[in-house]
């Protein structure tokens, strides 16, 4: 009789109207097992219910397994997923210093950002000759005076070069406004702007050219290589930055002694406008000399 309330526990819990077992039900198992066997019960309705009730758990514990396996597992999956948009954006993002190599003459160098980007740049339209862009002087020893740095951002090549302080800028192709650039931002984008004011900063014709005097008298010509959509930004202080879709490379003519030494060696890269007529028809050249005069 000892065993009877144990007996009557196990049972009552068993049929509970909630279908939980508590966490001790294998305990009470067990004493139920051993007072069946004892008694001469082990093929009575009891030992059925105690069957049905170790069922019945082992489905709870494997219904629950599987559940907290699939939750783990979307994790593992969000969390995969996760790693590999920070990756791709990590890999979408580049920076760092330009790779230079001498170009054309002493004291030209062409800059890219990276031998991947120099084999991917488009030919130059800029060069009276694409191939003085793209061929190195062999054997020189030149190391430039100033060297940008890039930075490349979903597609958009953002080009820096940091001059001294006191630089003043001039160029930036056809815009309007006044001689000096410097604290200007420029767009070379062609558009026909017929009633452009001071504010207008993309007129007829596209030139990503800078010319910067040094406080030293020195000047230095920087040209953005490219035939795309490009912003020239020169509102920071004694600073150039070009914007445009990668990839391109970036020219530097000097320093030299004076603008007007830049402006020869600019020359002899894209040439002048007596060359440039050389190799347009004669019927062209006549509606050009219209538009200039």
């Amino acid at each position: 009789m000892e065993g009877t309330p144990l007996l009557g526990s196990s049972t009552s819990r068993a049929g509970g109207a909630s279908g939980v077992f508590p966490r001790n039900h294998q305990i009470h198992d067990r004493s139920v097992s051993l007072f069946c066997s004892c008694s001469g019960f082990c093929n009575s309705p009891l030992k059925e219910l105690v069957e049905l009730k170790n069922l019945k758990s082992t489905k709870t514990f494997t219904l629950f397994h599987s559940i907290r396996k699939k939750r783990i597992n979307k994790r593992l999956v969000v969390s995969n997923m996760a790693e590999l948009e920070a990756t791709a954006v990590t890999s979408d993002m580049e920076s760092g210093n330009m790779v230079f190599e001498p170009i054309l003459e002493e004291g030209v160098f062409r800059f890219d950002c990276s031998p991947d980007h120099r084999n991917a740049a488009l030919p130059s339209v800029s060069f009276v000759n694409s191939k003085d862009r793209d061929t190195p002087m062999m054997g020189s020893q030149q190391v430039p005076s100033y060297t940008p740095t890039f930075e490349c951002v979903h597609g958009q090549q953002i080009v820096q070069l940091e001059l001294p302080i006191g630089t003043s800028f001039y160029g930036t192709g056809e815009v309007s406004g006044q001689l000096e650039r410097t604290g200007k931002r420029v767009f070379t984008w062609n558009t026909d702007a017929w009633g452009y004011g001071p504010g207008t900063t993309s007129l007829y014709q596209s030139h990503p050219w800078v010319l910067a005097v040094l406080p030293s008298g020195e000047a230095l010509g920087v040209l953005g290589d490219t035939t795309r959509r490009c912003e020239i930004d020169l509102r920071k202080e004694s600073t150039i930055k070009f914007i445009a879709p990668s990839p391109y490379p970036v020219i530097t003519f000097g320093p030299y002694a004076s603008p007007t030494d830049v402006l020869i060696s600019l020359s002899h890269a894209v040439g002048n406008l007596v060359e440039r007529l050389i190799v347009v028809p004669l019927d062209v050249q006549y509606k050009l000399f219209e538009c200039i005069f």
